[in-house]
């Protein structure tokens, strides 16, 4: 037998067996989206109703044992991962969680996203100032930035502690290496934009959603590229200090030395150059990151996605499943709650 008559002798799938085979794969994936949306839902609400109960119990102490800012930062923080994140597991568990190829980066590499992650941090953020922005003129009141201010009024400590140290390993731990390792059979794409929009809407506020996004975005880009959680925390837990603690605490000491100064001329000269200084500083990096974006641009490489999500209608299964409505249902409320208390 020559080689052309063994080979016609192999059948071929049908295009009724393949548009068969694209609608099990679309099912498959409705479905899979659907459990990591109840997944989220279960996170969410279980994470939201032990705040409140937390909340609901230190109220009801006596005036002179009311909670610390300390005991307030743990109930925060504390029941999405001692509550919501075993529900998200126990309801995702057929969800393989898959790890990216290992790779290594240099510390040029890092340093070069660290910059990299500032550019898209200040570029998010003059989009979430210039929205909230139109919010206060639509609402005719002022929209509260509750982070800035608890930031703010917050001992330095604490804040290190939660926002430095422990909210960069416990994000990136369910953000990356949870949320991207289980998308990640989906493609490079999907496994980076998803996790980074829920990422940005788990803040629950305007002033935080575009620039989170964006931070989330190359985060999630470096974990599929690298494989490794310690960069993502490194960055992470570098940007939250200079960009978030570093920053309120050079405007209180800069407030509280100006209110204080008098006629102290060097004193005042401090209070005003400090923050300028401090400006210039965060504005330098973020130059040098677009310069290393723009520099490496035609570097950045996505796996494709699979052929067969591509042909099986991916946007609706994904999106048009009871677990996806119902927690988009959720961030919908909890954004629009944001805007107008």
């Amino acid at each position: 037998m020559d080689n052309n008559s063994f080979h016609d002798n192999i059948p071929t799938p049908t295009s009724d067996q393949n548009e068969g085979q694209l609608k099990d794969r679309g099912r498959e994936i409705r479905r899979t989206f659907s459990v990591l949306g109840l997944g989220m839902v279960g996170f969410l609400l279980s994470s939201e109703l032990t705040s409140l109960a937390l909340a609901l119990l230190l109220k009801a102490l006596p005036s002179h044992l009311a909670p610390s800012y300390f005991i307030n930062m743990l109930i925060s923080m504390t029941p999405m991962y001692l509550v919501g994140l075993p529900i998200f597991l126990l309801i995702t568990h057929k969800l393989k969680i898959c790890r990216p190829t290992p790779n290594k980066l240099s510390p040029f590499a890092l340093l070069s996203y660290i910059a990299v992650s500032a550019a898209f941090m200040y570029v998010g953020n003059v989009i979430s100032v210039s929205l909230v922005s139109v919010f206060e003129l639509i609402k005719g009141d002022s929209v509260i930035n509750k982070i800035s201010d608890t930031l703010m009024e917050g001992n330095v400590l604490v804040n290190i502690l939660f926002v430095v140290i422990l909210a960069p390993i416990l994000e990136e731990i369910f953000f990356r290496k949870i949320l991207c390792g289980k998308l990640l059979p989906y493609g490079d794409l999907v496994a980076i934009t998803v996790p980074s929009a829920i990422f940005a809407l788990c803040h629950g506020n305007f002033f935080q959603l575009f620039y989170a996004f964006l931070i989330g975005v190359i985060l999630s880009y470096i974990y599929l590229r690298t494989g490794k959680l310690r960069y993502t925390i490194i960055i992470h837990t570098i940007l939250n200090l200079i960009f978030g603690v570093l920053s309120s605490e050079i405007s209180k000491f800069a407030a509280k030395l100006g209110e204080e100064a008098g006629d102290n001329i060097i004193a005042q000269l401090i209070s005003t150059l400090l923050p300028m200084a401090y400006m210039g500083i965060s504005l330098s990096i973020v130059a040098l990151g677009v310069v290393a974006f723009v520099l490496n641009l035609k570097k950045i490489r996505l796996e494709p996605t699979p052929t067969d999500i591509k042909g099986s209608k991916p946007i609706k299964n994904i999106f048009l499943n009871v677990g996806v409505i119902l927690t988009l249902i959720y961030f919908a409320y909890t954004m629009i709650y944001s805007v107008l208390i």
